[in-house]
């Protein structure tokens, strides 16, 4: 699982305002946030970029914390 849900609501973004500030639908950044689908190394540097902008300092190891498969 993800931090990104979290993360974002802590800085009072909608989904559709952080998929505006990364240049994504928000069909996209719903995606992201289930896990069904996972951004690639740009797109997550670029939410971590708005969701620190936004007041909330955080990394891409912050949102999308390393899972070793079992």
């Amino acid at each position: 699982m993800n931090n990104l849900k979290k993360m974002r609501e802590n800085v009072g973004l909608t989904q559709l305002e952080l998929a505006q500030k990364i240049n994504v639908t928000k069909a996209s950044v719903s995606n992201y946030e289930t896990g069904f689908r996972k951004p690639n190394l740009k797109v997550a540097q670029q939410i971590a970029i708005a969701i620190s902008d936004s007041g909330f300092s955080c990394s891409v190891d912050d949102l999308f914390p390393y899972q070793q498969a079992s």
